[in-house]
Order: structure tokens, then C-alpha cells, then sequence
């Protein structure tokens, strides 16, 4: 066979004129048992080739026909931003039942000269023991492992890359080789050519025992080299790769992170999700050839791979699919846009926008027929509902400020937007909340790439269906032995924090997980534990004591509750501390603030419980945003109230049949703005002189407080009015009593109260402060701004004049809020999946286990962000 290939390459060199005229006589021929069409495109394809590469392209630029060529002299290859780490490659590598190669695909990749890498293995259901073979390999700090039901190549892609923080991403197969220098070579090239969004590179064919493959059919056509027929030497231009089904780029390859970010997750309906990736990523930006014929990977051909395959799998069926959508594709993004514009956008968008493009004021009807651009600026941004939008519309909006950022938090997380960012602080700011960064200012560069990325998601979205792209949220492993979390408070009270905990606790050692309790001043005898939880206590500033108590435990993890103390003992130790910030924390004074500031450095993750718990941590106690992510709280399944709850539980506060009651479930602190309840309360009887307040809550914690709140009771008049019912055991039975729920807090975290109002169908009135905004979206009723312009400017030093003068518009808004919550019926009650016990508790345990793994926050915030989803299934794995 090869004397033959010898004989045959002395008679048709290379890359001659007689190479290029037997390649379209084979093609011809192939194309004739199709019918007129496809031959006549092959004809028209083969006389192009005849042609040298730079007539080619002149050609196609004078006939207007190369639709890469506009966005191919853009100034930039890629967009600048993301959440990239500089120089770092992440890799994916996704396996269904390849147990007995998993480990030599991982060690081609970990033995890369470019030694900046993460590794990222989906283990794609596999059944075959792959988990025990990828466990050892948790021990290189690079590599991660997750795992999630099987649901296909394309989707474990999507999975993979969603954790992926590179600055360039790639990705490799199971039963592939990457040779030593393929990371390197190929980074050399994109970093020399910043204009180039891809590169790919030749490649060697190996049989099913890794040695060179010399028979076979395979690519028999780029197979060229006489000296050794296993190397394919891949097409050196892309101007055809999305015109002719010839799927020519190879599995050597290295794309810029930002590009991946931008255009999403791969296609899982079509097959050949490769090549419609990079006919995506050819029509928006710039693929090139690595330019030397160096061979950087080994690809395998055996009975199991898609090319032997390719019948059973009617490979050359779905590709003619293929290309019919792409054709589809590139009318749609040729076509001209609808651009939606606020007004201060429109002065300076309308100069740039293309022939044809219609440019309308913003508000306007959502489009039904066209792909559409909103650009907002973000004080517009931040008054859209975060609901799902019409697939036809993309958004795009320029941030300056991180105040911005989080003003629009629940848009940047809900909404299909490209974010541009003007400086680095912005954009850290951004990516909390979005992976589709982008730095730059409003000019010609910034609005090319929005209109790419509208393109994108708008013909992506309208196109496939929207219930075969949802994915299963995945889990890390845990390494092999116990695992074993150790949970620490300051402290143990009686509130939401230590319900928290308590919850925490059980849904730990229901996974299988090894609990231990550990309280710094006092003890926490009075808590709700499963029994196998170890109870712990230490003396609070005891240094020596922490880290022999970690040592000795072999706790893995540390989860902290409002308790900075051992962040700096845990990390010396190489135990991931992780701090959970309940609460935005405007009481802190500065010895307080000063003691979570040194305790940063050593601290893995911050899981705030809000995106504006989030914010104050960052923008007022100075902590790390990079570390930051948002879990909010849950509760637990109940039963329903028995009959004759409602009825009974009014008898035995006192409420008439025909009364409106208001049921506010909160300490009696000044926190929780009883107060302002109560004059909120006398406004609305002028017209509503049924309304009642059930007031519900622990009454000895301010004891000063609870004497003022009963003052301003009488003082108003309002005794027959108002109930304080002091600690109730049974809250269902007040809950089913009431008829709205009530909550002007000044300041919040996120209220399990909330959430059990809203499973309980009631309406609701809530101050404009911590997850308010987010809960609100599973219930119904009104929100209050509060009296204050921004919870970012509360500290120690002017919260008495908040909550002690008296704020009179602010209860007048609340009076307003109540009497529109008055005309709301109760609905059937049904708690959502952010608000279950279950999912909080599933979510903090991804997060620990991705820690231990080495794995930073960034890599996660999306993955968690989908698993508090409507109907996102978890994925579970083994202990």
C-alpha cells in the first residue's frame, strides 16, 4: 500500500494543477448520483480552486460574495474582557465509556509544555467504572471532574466550557492524543496574531494501538505525504469550510476564550456539533491555518469513533441537514436588523448603523418576524423585567460604573445581552452576573460585536427547540474516602441564620456527607442537628486550637456563617474556607469590617445569599468580588395547614370573618421597620378600616424596640388593630390566617419568610432591599423603594438616622403598596426550585466540592446560577 501512495504521489505531486483536476473529477463523480445540484456546486467549487489563493479572495471580494470578508478586517479578532485568566487554557474533555483511555488522553494533555491549564472532564454518564479511574488524577491541582447524566457529546461540550475561565479554550477526545506542543504552538500564533479569533493544525491518524495508521480510508485525500501517509495535511483556508460540506478543520485547534463565551453553547439537535461550531465561528470572526506543517496531535481511527461510524450514524444525511441550515444562517445574519433604541442611545447609535438597518425609539412592540438589537443604556436596562424576551431580540448595554452593574443585576442574569464594560472594575463587576463581557465603549468596534452576538443568539434560539437545550446541571466528584464539612458560627442565636444551618446540616448528612458543627463563643445545645452531627466548640481567637481541631478532624472543607475567624489557618492547611454572607452588613463598625478584610485573603468563596448582599460586601467591606457568587436561601417542604386552619387561627387572634389581615413574620428589631408597618397601617385604615396586622416574631431580642413598637401602637390607636403574637410554632396556621404578607424591611438578606408567603399563595408588600426583587418574580404583589437612594450608602454611622427618624414618605408608599395588594386574590400556593432546602443545600455542596478540586469561583457561577433554574434537573454523584 505504501509503494503504491509513493507511485501515485511521483505521478500527482502535491498541490499540483493534476492533484486539483483528479480531486474535482472524484468529486464530480460523487456528485452526479445526487442530481444537478450538488454537481453543478461542485463544478463551480472546483473551477474556484483552480484559481491561486489570492485571486480567490479578490475575486470573491469584487463580486461581493465573501460575507467573511467584512468581518475579517475588523480591528480586533475577538472580544477584549470575559472572565479569561491571562494565558490560561482550559481544556475540555468530555467521555462516555472510554474508562480504558481516559487516563492516557488525560496525561497527553497534562504533559503540555504550556503547563497554564485547567483540565475539564464530563464524565457523560458513563456505566463502565470511569469515575474510579479519573479520581486519582484530582490529585494535579489542574484537572476537574464532573459528572452528569448522559446527555450526548454537544451538551457535555456545553457543559464543560460553561466551567471553562481561560483565556483560550480547546477541546480533545478520549481516545485522541495531544503531542507536547500543541497548547504552545498554537498560543504562540493567536498571540502573535491578535486578529485571528482560531487556529487549527495538521494532525496524525493512529490505529486502535496508537501506532501510525497507514491503510485505511480516512481523509485518504489530505493524506499526501508520501513519507508518512498517516498525516493530514487540513485545508490552509476556511473561505469554503461554510460552503461545501467538507468538515476539513480536524480536531488540532485553539479559539479564544471570549469568542467561545460569546457565541454559546454548541448545537445538540443537529449532529456534527464541530462543524457547525466552526462555521460559526468562521462566519463572525477569523479562522486561519497554523501556516507550517508541524503535526501537534494524534487522532484515532477504530471501530468506535464517529468517521467509522459514520453510516449507522448517517453522518453524510445530517450533513446535508447541516448545510441547508447554514444556508439558512448566513440569509439571517445578512439580513439587516431591527434596532430598538432608548434615547440617549439613538444620538450617538444612528450614525453607525448599516444600509437597511430600521432604527425605532425603545419602548416598542417586541419583533415576531425580524432579528432584533435593543440598545439600552443602563438606567433603561435596569426597569425591564428580567423575563425571557422574544428569541428574535438580543440586547446590548455599555456600563461605567459598578453601581450600574448591580442596578441591573436581575436584567445581566435573566437576558440574552452582551455587556460591554468601560474599565477592568466594571467588568469584574459584570461577570457575576454574565459571561458576555466585553470592554470597550460605545463606538463602531463595540456595536459590530453586539450586532454578532444578536445575530447569533437570535437565529441559534428562534431555530432550535428552546426544552432540548436545557442541560442537567452537573456535579464535581469528591475525591475517594469520606467526605467531611465542617460548618461554623460566631455564635448560636435563634433566627435565620441558624435555620440555615440546621437545614444545611440535614441535607448534608442526607448526601452522605460527614457533619461537623463547630461554635466559637458559647455552644449550640439549642440547635435542631441530626444526630451524626459532631458538635464542636473553640475559644474564638484560639489559633492553635483551629488548626489542630482541622488537622486532627480531617475536615475537608470549612462553611462559615457570619464568621471570618480561621480563613488564613484553613488555607495554610490547603482546607477551602468558604464564608456565607447572610446579610448586606450596614451594622458592621470599623474593627468589624477590618477583622473580614484580613480574613479575604484566605477565604475561597463568598456565597451571599443576594446579588445585593453581594454588592455590599464588595463595594463596602472591600472583599474580593472575584470569590463572590449568589446562593440564595431555601426552606423545606411542609404540608399543607390542616382544615379549619384559617378559621380557627383568626377565632383565636381575634380577626373578624370580613377582615383584611396582614401577616408580618420578623423579630420586633428595628431592622425590620415595625414602625413604619404600623404608621403604614393607620394611613390605610382612612379607607380600609378592615385591615388588620398579625405581627409574629421573637419580642426579647431589643426588648427597647419592642417597648417603642408597642408605644406607637397605642399612640396611633391602633391596639384593636394589631396583633403581637409573639413566637408562633406553628407558622402555617398564621399563614393560612392571613390574607397579604408584609414586610418593609430597611434592610435584608434573603427572608425565609418570603419564601414561605409565597408558598403559601399570598400576596405581597416588600421593601425594595436584598433578594426582594428576585423573590418577588416567583410570587406576586408590590415592591417599596426604600427611604433611602442606595443600600451601598448605610453604614454604622448613619443607620440610627434611618431607622429611628421618622420616614413618613416611606410609610405613605407602603400605605399606597398595601391598598394595590388588597385587590389581589390568594393563589395556589407552590414553592419554587431557588426556594427549596434541597437546592440551596445541593448548590453549597457543588461549590465546596469544585473548591476541593481546586476549582475557582468564576468556573461555577453559571453552572449554579442554572441549578436554582425552573425545571434544571441536578445532577447527583456519588459521596
Amino acid at each position: 500500500m505504501s509503494t503504491q501512495r509513493s507511485f501515485y504521489r511521483r505521478l500527482v505531486p502535491h498541490g499540483s494543477r493534476r492533484d486539483r483536476c483528479l480531486w474535482i473529477t472524484l468529486v464530480t463523480i460523487k456528485k452526479l448520483r445526487e442530481g444537478p445540484g450538488p454537481w453543478l456546486r461542485a463544478v463551480k467549487k472546483g473551477l474556484y480552486q483552480l484559481l491561486p489563493v489570492s485571486l480567490q479572495r479578490r475575486l470573491l471580494r469584487w463580486t461581493g460574495q465573501d460575507e467573511f470578508f467584512a468581518r475579517r478586517e475588523l480591528r480586533h479578532g475577538g472580544p477584549a474582557g470575559g472572565v479569561d485568566t491571562p494565558g490560561l487554557v482550559s481544556v475540555v474533555l468530555p467521555i462516555f465509556d472510554h474508562a480504558d483511555l481516559a487516563a492516557e488522553a488525560v496525561a497527553s494533555v497534562l504533559a503540555q509544555t504550556h503547563s497554564q491549564l485547567e483540565l475539564i472532564v464530563v464524565d457523560d454518564g458513563s456505566t463502565d467504572g470511569l469515575l474510579d479511574v479519573l479520581r486519582p488524577l484530582l490529585a494535579d491541582p489542574r484537572v476537574r471532574v464532573v459528572t452528569q447524566p448522559n446527555q450526548g457529546l454537544p451538551k457535555a461540550l456545553s457543559t464543560g466550557f460553561e466551567h471553562a475561565t481561560g483565556e483560550f479554550f480547546t477541546w480533545t477526545s478520549a481516545d485522541n492524543r495531544m503531542l507536547p506542543h500543541q497548547l504552545e504552538r498554537l498560543l504562540t500564533f493567536l498571540r502573535a496574531r491578535p486578529e485571528v479569533a482560531m487556529v487549527y493544525a495538521d494532525y496524525e491518524l493512529i490505529d486502535a494501538r496508537g501506532e501510525r495508521l497507514v491503510g485505511g480510508e480516512f481523509r485518504v485525500m489530505d493524506r499526501r505525504d508520501p513519507a508518512n501517509p498517516s498525516i493530514v495535511r487540513v485545508n490552509r483556508s476556511t473561505h469554503d469550510l461554510n460552503r461545501y460540506e467538507d468538515n476539513f478543520i480536524g480536531a488540532c485547534f485553539l479559539y479564544r476564550g471570549a469568542v467561545g463565551r460569546l457565541l454559546g453553547d454548541y448545537n445538540p439537535e443537529l449532529g456534527l456539533e464541530d462543524y457547525d461550531y466552526w462555521m460559526r465561528v468562521n462566519r463572525l470572526f477569523r479562522i486561519e491555518h497554523l501556516g507550517s506543517d508541524e503535526v501537534l496531535y494524534q487522532y484515532r481511527v477504530h471501530d468506535n469513533t464517529l468517521s467509522a461510524r459514520a453510516r449507522e450514524l448517517r453522518i453524510a444525511e445530517r450533513a446535508k441537514l447541516l448545510m441547508g441550515y447554514e444556508r439558512q444562517r448566513a440569509a439571517w445574519w445578512q439580513a439587516p436588523f431591527l434596532v430598538l433604541a432608548d434615547e440617549p442611545s439613538c444620538r450617538w447609535l444612528a450614525p453607525l448603523l448599516e444600509a437597511g438597518d430600521t432604527l425605532l425609539p425603545w419602548p416598542a412592540s417586541e419583533p415576531t418576524t425580524t432579528k432584533s438589537l435593543a440598545v439600552l443604556t443602563p438606567t433603561t436596562l435596569a426597569t425591564l423585567p428580567p423575563d425571557a424576551p422574544s428569541p428574535l431580540l438580543g440586547f446590548a448595554c455599555w456600563f461605567t460604573t459598578p453601581t450600574e452593574v448591580y442596578a441591573a443585576r436581575a436584567q445581566l442574569a435573566a437576558l440574552p445581552i452582551v455587556a460591554f464594560a468601560a474599565d477592568a472594575d466594571t467588568a469584574a463587576r459584570l461577570r457575576v452576573f454574565t459571561r458576555t463581557v466585553c470592554c470597550g465603549r460605545p463606538d463602531a468596534d463595540t456595536l459590530a460585536l453586539a450586532r454578532r452576538h444578536a445575530a447569533n443568539h437570535t437565529f441559534f434560539r428562534s431555530t432550535r427547540d428552546a426544552a432540548r437545550l436545557c442541560r442537567a446541571v452537573p456535579m464535581p466528584i469528591a475525591a475517594a474516602g469520606p467526605e467531611r464539612i465542617l460548618l461554623q458560627v460566631e455564635r448560636w442565636g435563634r433566627g435565620g441564620l441558624e435555620r440555615v444551618v440546621e437545614d444545611l446540616a440535614a441535607e448534608f448528612v442526607a448526601a452522605g456527607v460527614e457533619v461537623g458543627l463547630l461554635t466559637l463563643d458559647g455552644d449550640a445545645a439549642a440547635a435542631t442537628l441530626p444526630a451524626a452531627v459532631t458538635r464542636l466548640t473553640l475559644p474564638r481567637h484560639d489559633a492553635a486550637g483551629y488548626s489542630h481541631l482541622l488537622r486532627a478532624g480531617g475536615w475537608q472543607a470549612v462553611h462559615a456563617h457570619a464568621s471570618p475567624f480561621g480563613a488564613e489557618l484553613a488555607q495554610a492547611l490547603g482546607v477551602p474556607f468558604v464564608q456565607v454572607v447572610h446579610n448586606s452588613y450596614v451594622w458592621f463598625d470599623r474593627d468589624e469590617v477590618e477583622r473580614h478584610r484580613r480574613a479575604d485573603a484566605g477565604t475561597a468563596a463568598y456565597a451571599c445569599v443576594s446579588a445585593e448582599a453581594l454588592g455590599y460586601a464588595d463595594l463596602r467591606l472591600s472583599l474580593d468580588v472575584q470569590k463572590m457568587l449568589v446562593i440564595e436561601n431555601g426552606i423545606a417542604d411542609a404540608p399543607p395547614p390542616p382544615p379549619g386552619a384559617r378559621a380557627t387561627t383568626r377565632a383565636r387572634f381575634g380577626f373578624a370573618a370580613d377582615d383584611f389581615v396582614f401577616v408580618m413574620v420578623a423579630s420586633l428589631q428595628p431592622a425590620k421597620a415595625h414602625l413604619v408597618a404600623l404608621q403604614a397601617l393607620a394611613t390605610l385604615r382612612h379607607t380600609a378600616p378592615h385591615a388588620r396586622l398579625l405581627c409574629v416574631g421573637n419580642d426579647r431580642m431589643h426588648p427597647l424596640h419592642a417597648a417603642s413598637v408597642r408605644g406607637e401602637l397605642t399612640r396611633l390607636g391602633l391596639d384593636d388593630a394589631v396583633v403581637l403574637a409573639g413566637h408562633v410554632d406553628d407558622l402555617a396556621t398564621c399563614y393560612a390566617a392571613a390574607d397579604a404578607f408584609l414586610l418593609p424591611s430597611f434592610w435584608e438578606g434573603c427572608s425565609l419568610a418570603v419564601w414561605e408567603a409565597i408558598r403559601h399563595g399570598l400576596p405581597l408588600v416588600l421593601s425594595d432591599v436584598g433578594a426582594a426583587r428576585e423573590q418577588l418574580r416567583y410570587g406576586h404583589g408590590q415592591l417599596v423603594a426604600p427611604p433611602f437612594e442606595s443600600l451601598f450608602d448605610l453604614d454604622a454611622h448613619n443607620l440610627d438616622a434611618v431607622t429611628r427618624t421618622p420616614a413618613a414618605a416611606f410609610a405613605e408608599r407602603t400605605a399606597a403598596a398595601m391598598q394595590q395588594v388588597m385587590r389581589l386574590p390568594r393563589r395556589p400556593g407552590q414553592l419554587p426550585t431557588v426556594a427549596r432546602r434541597a437546592t440551596m443545600a445541593h448548590r453549597h455542596l457543588l461549590l465546596l466540592r469544585w473548591l476541593r478540586q481546586h476549582g475557582t469561583v468564576p468556573g461555577l457561577r453559571a453552572s449554579l446560577a442554572r441549578s436554582a433554574a425552573p425545571g434544571e434537573p441536578a445532577a447527583t454523584a456519588p459521596a
